[in-house]
């Protein structure tokens, strides 16, 4: 469901899994860069999108060092 939130609705997916990595650090104190890694190992083996997209993708999600 993921893989194809990401492709029809790329800026909602990016606004929903930011809030998936601030529930988390703020919830369970997992640091984003971990939930990034999880979510984008969880859909590796069934989804759609090629692993160049995948990375540019998360790539662009990952927390900035100079933001809390």
């Amino acid at each position: 469901m993921l893989d194809w939130y990401i492709r029809h609705h790329p800026s909602s997916a990016h606004w929903c899994i930011g809030e998936i990595m601030r529930e988390a650090r703020d919830r369970w104190n997992i640091p984003p860069d971990e939930t990034i890694r999880t979510l984008r190992t969880a859909l590796s083996p069934d989804g759609e999108l090629s692993k160049e997209a995948r990375t540019t993708y998360f790539t662009l999600l990952a927390p900035r060092d100079d933001i809390d």
